[in-house]
Parts: C-alpha cells; sequence; structure tokens
C-alpha cells in the first residue's frame, strides 16, 4: 500500500472516530441518569473532541487531494512538454521529404492549372 493511500485510509478513520466522538457527547448530553452536570460536562468534551479531530481530517485529506490533483496536472503538463519536443525531433529529420513532397504537390498543382 502506497503512503498515500495510508495516510488518506488514516483520515479517514480520524473522521468516522470524530463523527463517533460527537454522536457519544450528544448521547451523553441527551441520556438519562447518573449526574446531569457530569453527563453535559463529558458530552461537551466528547462532542468537542470529536469536532477537532474530524475537522483537522478533513483539512488534510483536501490538502494531500489537492497536492495530488495538481501533481498529476504537472506531470501531464510535462508529458505535453515531451511531446511538443518529440514532435520537434520528428519535423526537424523529416524536413528534406516534407519539402520535397511539398514541391512535388506545388508541380502537380501547377499542371492542373494550366490544363
Amino acid at each position: 500500500m502506497s503512503e498515500q493511500n495510508r495516510n488518506t485510509m488514516h483520515d479517514a478513520i480520524l473522521i468516522v472516530a470524530g463523527i463517533y466522538l460527537v454522536y457519544l457527547g450528544i448521547q451523553l448530553i441527551t441520556g438519562e441518569g447518573g449526574n446531569p452536570m457530569v453527563n453535559i460536562g463529558f458530552g461537551l468534551l466528547f462532542a468537542a473532541v470529536g469536532i477537532g479531530i474530524a475537522v483537522h481530517a478533513v483539512r488534510k485529506l483536501a490538502k494531500a487531494m489537492k497536492a495530488a490533483e495538481e501533481e498529476t496536472q504537472e506531470e501531464s503538463e510535462m508529458t505535453d512538454d515531451q511531446a511538443v519536443q518529440e514532435n520537434v525531433r520528428i519535423e526537424d529529420k523529416h524536413t528534406v521529404p516534407v519539402d520535397l513532397f511539398s514541391k512535388a504537390m506545388g508541380k502537380i498543382s501547377e499542371e492542373e492549372t494550366e490544363e
């Protein structure tokens, strides 16, 4: 598994864990039984930590996706530049035959116009 895939999976797990902590915090706040002040305190703590973890993981994942997109775009641009360079080399190698072909086509078109 590549490093990028591993980091993506790690961020996804952190997002799920953060959402679960928010869920647990809400359950503690709305639940009955025990000391209500302790339930509310820990519920808010769980919810705050869960939101923090989830937001951090989403930002990290978005940053990694943006970097991967830019890298892919740079690779495709580099490939285009290489293709242009290759075409220039091909044209340089075939300059004489292309010129002969152009001259031959010019003579044919001149003969057609004379008729």
